[in-house]
């Protein structure tokens, strides 16, 4: 009895998330991947970089390629330099790998601290979903509102697909 309300309770959350989802095709003139959003999320595009945040605007997320990388080692160093253009004192745990829907990803989590000495909790992730343009994928917020939207920051991350 329990395992059924289990499962009830489970896609009854799953069919809730995913109908007030916003998919994206990113980027919008020659589209690679694709990512949902919670619907409560604000979303735009400027300068080739895909901006999100959640209605409390308590968290930032930034998705853009990488320019001139051929390779994941390339795309780690492009990381290094990014994140230096961030944040202060950054400080990272090793990097961690595993695959989504078919697309290999490499994150990378830390601490840091914004210009304006608020520490921050930062995770950055690369993902090729054509194996020919590399992407980054930067999460950052205070760790307490990093951690209250965790399960939205997953869902996004697990919803990456590529279109071609």
């Amino acid at each position: 009895m329990k395992k059924n309300l289990l499962i009830i309770l489970t896609s009854y959350f799953l069919i809730t998330n995913f109908a007030q989802a916003e998919t994206m095709s990113y980027p919008g003139d020659d589209p690679v991947f694709s990512v949902s959003f919670p619907e409560s999320w604000n979303l735009e595009t400027e300068d080739d970089v895909l901006n999100a945040m959640p209605a409390d605007e308590s968290i930032y997320l930034g998705i853009w390629a990488l320019e001139d990388v051929d390779d994941v080692e390339e795309a780690l160093d492009a990381i290094a330099e990014d994140a230096d253009n961030f944040f202060k004192d950054l400080q990272v745990e090793d990097p961690g790998e595993t695959e989504i829907n078919g697309i290999p990803f490499i994150f990378v989590d830390g601490k840091g601290v914004l210009e304006d000495d608020t520490a921050v909790t930062v995770s950055l992730a690369v993902f090729s979903p054509d194996g020919e343009t590399f992407f980054i994928g930067l999460f950052f917020g205070p760790p307490d509102m990093f951690k209250e939207h965790r399960e939205e920051i997953d869902s996004i991350v697990q919803s990456v697909r590529a279109v071609k």
